[in-house]
């Protein structure tokens, strides 16, 4: 057994050793490390010292770590305080230093380095991240045992973060074992994270590959596991645009009553639902969609999220909110320039005949509700207005555009001139409760004059309403 080593106290402070000259950090290193580096990463004092020795690059300190390292790198590795050492000594090497510790890493001390804990795995991401040498030794190290890196803790993250960083030949071959048992690592606490990994670094393609090849038959119960649900939604966010795919999922789920009434009730598979309606983006697919949920949906417990989000995809018909479009002013202020039928004013009497005429209006400007109108012909009936009604002569030359109020009449009659002796007589002979009765062809019953008395009072008054009610309506 090696001698313990001390560290001299004025050089084991941090501070102290961020402060001190490179040359100083040397000559340090010299007295105190030299000749059993090993030994001294693995103390906190030696830690301390080395990782500020090594930052200064010298190459007479880099060699010497490196060539001490080496032989003991499977001790030093997995060290709480010699993984520290290590890491600063893989970020300050050359490219031939970095050569030669790889060369050191046997799989025993990868794999250990992979799941040890969360520092001495980051010693292999350091690597990585350079990438100053071939790294093909460790991918294919990480790739044979990717199955149990995956199934732990700290191993699934490094192979995470190993993943993450390699190109696309390297990834094929870190998952080249992780494929043909995809869909029960999802299910796995650790390897889902892989899993989900794998799906989210890869491109579109190779992603909906994996899926459709290996998660085909197993998307229910996948749907409702904890661990994997996480994993298909994140299938349908990153490649649940191709068609194949969202198919998939649309087969096993949504036209299969079974599967939709059980995945809908879940706790975990509800979750799958709402992103499925998330990436359908046809709307005769979102229609069958919805027409397929709607029944599985009575009695579920978590209804009101999948018809949230049911509602937030539905296509929204054009001009909807009630705002209008396209008019500068409410549509009700609008006059619709057609024909209308026109009658005789109520001022003319009560027993005017009701004379009809179709006048073809010409279409004028828009005025509020105050302005006054002025008809240009004849006159319109406008019940609603407020506007006094005006009349026009029917001539072209006795028009006024401007200002015309009424139009002459000729002749004057005095209020009681359209009075009828006939029902006068009658209405004040009900009054005193006799009943009139005459001799001739004008006698009728009490309640009105006969046929013989109502035509001749159609004469009389087209006779009198004949010569002065020229105009047009």
């Amino acid at each position: 057994m090696a001698p313990a080593v001390h560290v001299a106290a004025p050089v084991c402070g941090p501070r102290r050793l961020s402060a001190m000259p490179a040359a100083a950090l040397v000559e340090a290193f010299r007295a105190t490390c030299e000749g059993h580096v090993a030994d001294v990463a693995c103390t906190p004092q030696g830690k301390a010292l080395l990782q500020a020795a090594l930052r200064t690059q010298r190459s007479e300190v880099l060699d010497s770590v490196v060539t001490e390292l080496c032989p003991r790198l499977r001790d030093v590795a997995v060290d709480v305080h010699g993984c520290h050492v290590l890491r600063t000594l893989v970020e300050a090497c050359t490219a031939e230093q970095t050569d030669a510790l790889i060369g050191a890493m046997h799989a025993s001390v990868v794999l250990n380095m992979c799941t040890a804990s969360q520092y001495t795995r980051r010693t292999l991401q350091s690597l990585f991240e350079r990438r100053e040498v071939d790294l093909s030794a460790l991918v294919h190290v990480l790739a044979d045992n990717a199955g149990y890196l995956a199934a732990t803790q700290q191993g699934c993250i490094s192979l995470m973060r190993v993943f993450e960083l390699c190109d696309a030949a390297q990834k094929a071959e870190l998952v080249r074992e992780l494929l043909p048992k995809l869909a029960a690592l999802s299910m796995d606490a650790f390897a889902n994270y892989m899993v989900q990994c794998a799906i989210e670094h890869s491109d579109r393609a190779t992603a909906a590959q994996y899926v459709v090849a290996h998660f085909t038959g197993n998307i229910l119960q996948m749907s409702c596991n904890k661990h994997s649900s996480n994993v298909l939604e994140v299938v349908l966010r990153c490649c649940g645009e191709v068609p194949a795919v969202r198919r998939l999922f649309l087969d096993e789920l949504v036209f299969n009553p079974a599967a939709l009434k059980e995945v809908v009730g879940d706790l975990y598979g509800n979750f799958v639902v709402q992103a499925l309606i998330g990436v359908v983006t046809n709307p005769m697919e979102f229609k069958r969609v919805e027409d397929r949920l709607r029944p599985a949906l009575v009695g579920c417990q978590f209804a009101a999220k999948i018809e949230g989000k049911i509602k937030a995809k539905r296509p929204v018909p054009p001009h909807a909110g009630g705002a209008v479009h396209h008019h500068s002013y409410p549509q009700s202020r609008q006059q619709r320039p057609l024909s209308v039928p026109c009658t005789m004013p109520d001022h003319v009497g009560p027993c005017a005949p009701s004379v009809r005429a179709t006048i073809a209006l010409p279409q004028a400007p828009v005025m509020s509700l105050g302005e006054a109108r002025v008809p240009t012909q004849g006159y319109c009936h406008r019940p609603y207005d407020c506007n006094p009604l005006c009349c026009a002569p029917l001539a072209a030359e006795q028009q006024q555009p401007q200002n015309v109020v009424q139009a002459p009449s000729g002749h004057v009659y005095p209020v009681d001139h359209f009075q009828f002796p006939i029902l006068k007589e009658r209405t004040a002979a009900r009054a005193a409760g006799a009943v009139p009765v005459t001799d001739g062809e004008d006698s009728g019953p009490v309640y009105g004059p006969s046929p013989a008395a109502r035509r001749h009072l159609q004469q009389q008054q087209q006779q009198a309403f004949r010569p002065p009610f020229n105009i047009m309506c």
